[in-house]
């Protein structure tokens, strides 16, 4: 990133202190002297060129300064993100402490639990949403809307579940230099569990990330070092041992958090490929459809059908895959809607226009070629991640290969079978079910000419009244 555009970054991150009031971040009675520290940070000069593409920004405690690497930023967005972070650290540094972390402890907390709060800011300035999708940290892969320090975050946010108070709570005792609140959970977490055990196993998490970046003389390396199956066998030890300490504390006080524990999954492969989930995860549950899943998925088919349907077939031959329809859920705001095929190897996609009555303009329709299959793969995962539909799944998984993302790419192709199978059984249970209905209908029609109710109308109520009785159908 040039350095005029990233000033101009910087200048929307003055407004840290107002936002974060307003997200119940920081206490309004302080916002003098964390005007105060920003300035200071801002007067005391900011540094541009850190070296290498490892290291994107940091905060100097010693020096009171923001040090950033603008090269690597490839947009405002994620410079936003990495600028209110360094900022962050600035202002919740009280004497020897910086938020959660003091002496070199909590710092893997405290770094999980500032680049939350700097990723909602930077959606509350800009007024934009990060998408929630899986993404992976030291190897590990886990469903998140942040793009560092993810596995520190999410286990903070399960610590925040288990103890039954918000995000935004926990980074407001984040930045408080007397830490009261702090103390008051870590007693009542200790009840039951170990907090001081919790955060050092955050903290080697850490470490392990810090072992990415720096050589064994804590130089700067020049590129991020890709993680081993060694470090990453070591983090996922370390997530399980978060989750014992978690339900340590939740099979006594909290037992609704014992679902979210196991609900929340982190996955890493193994040597020949084989998927590796932490001890609480199931691997069936990463590749079930839900009932709510199958619904909204059965919607966009339908959705996808119509579209068709009105276009006509014209633009493809029998060598072409659907791949994605856009605007689903979204008619009402009369965008172009783009129709993503492959050909070979080859996309396309279909740009069609709507015209004001909300009927498609099929006059005007218009096929063009995709440069770029991020640009599909974008496409796909912004509506996964509003509604949860995978496309067509086996195309998805295709792009997902092509992108790099081998492992979320046989996710969905297990999803795309399991939804599959669901919807044949599904189709053979509604089957059964419509002829159930039309016999009792023929029923109900033959008796309604009777003058009384007879002893077989009433089992005919019965039969319309009774749920159970359908139990046997699978309904």
């Amino acid at each position: 990133m040039e350095i005029a555009n990233f000033n101009k970054v910087l200048s929307k991150s003055l407004s840290i202190v107002d936002a974060g009031i307003k997200k119940g971040y920081f206490d309004e009675k302080r916002k003098d002297e964390l005007n105060n520290k920003l300035m200071t940070m801002f007067k005391n000069g900011i540094v541009y060129d850190l070296p290498g593409t490892a290291i994107y920004a940091m905060y100097s405690p010693s020096e009171k300064r923001l040090y950033f690497n603008t090269k690597v930023f490839k947009s405002e967005e994620e410079a936003l993100v990495y600028t209110l972070h360094e900022i962050k650290h600035g202002l919740d540094h009280n004497g020897e402490a910086i938020g959660f972390e003091y002496q070199n402890k909590g710092v893997g907390t405290n770094e999980g639990a500032t680049q939350r709060f700097a990723t909602d800011l930077a959606e509350e300035i800009l007024q934009i949403k990060f998408p929630n999708d899986y993404k992976g940290s030291l190897g590990i892969d886990l469903k998140t809307h942040l793009d560092e320090y993810q596995i520190e975050d999410k286990l903070n946010e399960l610590f925040c579940i288990t103890m039954g108070i918000s995000m935004e709570e926990y980074i407001r005792i984040q930045n408080d230099p007397q830490k009261e609140e702090l103390n008051k959970l870590k007693a009542k977490f200790n009840k039951h569990s170990n907090l001081d055990e919790f955060m050092n196993a955050l903290d080697e998490i850490y470490m392990i990330q810090e072992e990415t970046w720096f050589d064994e003389n804590h130089n700067m390396l020049e590129k991020e070092k890709e993680t081993t199956f060694e470090q990453r066998k070591r983090v996922m030890n370390l997530i399980n041992l978060c989750k014992d300490l978690l339900f340590e504390y939740a099979q006594k006080e909290n037992i609704a958090a014992i679902l979210e524990i196991n609900n929340t999954s982190f996955i890493t492969i193994k040597e020949g490929g084989v998927m590796l989930p932490d001890k609480y995860t199931k691997l069936n549950d990463l590749n079930d459809m839900t009932e709510k899943d199958m619904i909204i998925q059965k919607d966009y088919i339908s959705y996808l059908q119509s579209i068709l349907n009105q276009i006509g077939y014209s633009y493809f031959d029998n060598d072409c895959s659907i791949v994605f329809v856009t605007e689903f859920k979204y008619d009402f705001q009369k965008l172009d809607k783009k129709l993503y095929f492959r050909k070979g190897d080859t996309y396309y996609k279909l740009i069609i226009p709507v015209k004001s009555d909300m009927v498609l303009d099929i006059e005007n329709i218009r096929v063009e070629n995709v440069d770029d299959i991020n640009e599909i793969k974008d496409s796909i995962e912004d509506c996964e991640a509003e509604f949860g539909i995978i496309a067509n799944g086996i195309e998805y998984a295709r792009i997902l290969s092509l992108t790099g993302e081998a492992k979320k790419a046989q996710i969905i192709i297990n999803k795309w079978n399991d939804f599959l199978n669901k919807q044949d059984k599904l189709d053979t249970t509604n089957a059964n079910s419509d002829d159930v209905n039309n016999k009792i209908q023929s029923l109900r029609d033959m008796l309604d000419k009777e003058d009384e109710k007879s002893e077989m109308q009433r089992l005919s109520d019965m039969l319309y009244n009774i749920d159970d009785d359908f139990n046997s159908l699978g309904l």
